[in-house]
């Protein structure tokens, strides 16, 4: 998968036509709308639109995870746009989408500032659930899949961030999902490193 790969919304409903009832289709399309619109002028430093990052995210949960819960693939669509978008708050998220898709994107802005800060200890990841933890592992794969690190970001730091802060917690989790995001990440890894 490149960075210029995305799900489109044509795309993402036809795949969930089939797997869920009309009314959740329709809350993840309003997401996907509400992501693409507050990101529409949001690139990343290669001039790639950000909201693509999030479209792989949502992928890579409902292609290789095969996950279609309705809340985790809203959160997916969602997870940057506290970052990205000023008129969009975590009220406005919990109104349309419930207070646990706001939760799971609140928890993703302010990890990611905090991370951001050099002080990612500010935020308690202890009690963190595995639908939490699963976006987030799917966040990193997607950017160890598609992101220049010679030209982003540093690939020791960010790779050393993701196995200190992350994988204790997800090696404690039975969940298969997780499990299968480890390895793709420790996959991701290697290839980086050499």
């Amino acid at each position: 998968m490149s960075k210029n790969d995305y799900l489109s919304k044509a795309e993402l409903e036809e795949i969930l036509n089939d797997k869920i009832n009309p009314e959740d289709v329709s809350k993840i399309i309003g997401a996907y709308e509400m992501a693409e619109d507050a990101e529409s002028n949001a690139t990343d430093p290669t001039g790639t639109p950000k909201f693509y990052h999030n479209t792989r995210v949502c992928r890579i949960l409902i292609d290789e995870l095969s996950i279609t819960e309705p809340n985790l693939l809203i959160a997916a669509l969602l997870h940057n746009i506290l970052l990205s978008s000023s008129e969009i708050s975590s009220s406005i998220i919990d109104y349309n989408f419930g207070s646990y898709v706001a939760y799971l994107v609140q928890f993703m802005c302010d990890d990611y500032r905090e991370r951001q800060k050099d002080k990612p200890e500010k935020i308690n990841i202890d009690y963190l659930d595995d639908d939490a933890l699963i976006i987030i592992l799917s966040d990193f794969l997607d950017m160890l899949r598609t992101f220049d690190f010679d030209k982003l970001l540093n690939p020791f730091t960010y790779i050393e961030d993701i196995k200190k802060r992350y994988f204790p917690l997800a090696t404690k989790s039975d969940n298969d999902e997780i499990a299968y995001l480890i390895k793709e990440i420790r996959n991701e890894f290697n290839k980086i490193l050499g």
